[in-house]
């Protein structure tokens, strides 16, 4: 078996978050502040599907995705993690783990491309027990683990 050709951390220029932690730096920018973040994508999906096949990058690579605010809120990033998974790539996302509808799409992604999918979960205790979002968390932790996804907390 072939391991990990490549790691590519990707960085989603998205500022949107749910959360507004007081130690979070990118929170009090003013992008973050105005809730008014710019989604277009300088590619469509069918480009980067064809840019990103495992023949053309060398092998199987890991991309890393992560947004400047939380990375769930970024519409197309179930799309773009299912392609990465079907083109035979590993994916990380990073997240809040708070916004359960955006992480039940991408647990609907098929089993066995979800062999390839690992989930970083901050665990903002603070913020979380200010905004009495940590039975949320939780339900969401327990809803990764009754998928057999891969993820930390």
């Amino acid at each position: 078996m072939k391991g990990i050709y490549r790691v590519f951390n990707v960085v989603i220029p998205f500022y949107r978050c749910n959360l507004s932690c007081c130690y979070c730096y990118l929170g009090q920018t003013q992008k973050c502040i105005e809730k008014n973040s710019d989604e277009r994508l300088d590619y469509s999906i069918d480009h980067m599907r064809k840019s990103l096949t495992v023949e053309r990058l060398g092998g199987p690579c890991m991309f890393n995705l992560c947004a400047h605010g939380e990375t769930l809120l970024f519409t197309e990033l179930p799309e773009i993690t299912e392609m990465l998974l079907e083109l035979g790539h590993y994916v990380s996302i990073v997240t809040n783990a708070t916004l359960s509808d955006r992480l039940e799409r991408i647990l609907s992604i098929p089993p066995h491309l979800r062999e390839r999918l690992f989930i970083k979960c901050s665990f903002h205790f603070v913020e979380l027990k200010r905004r009495k979002l940590l039975d949320r968390f939780f339900m969401n932790i327990d809803k990764l683990k009754n998928s057999e996804t891969s993820f930390t907390v």
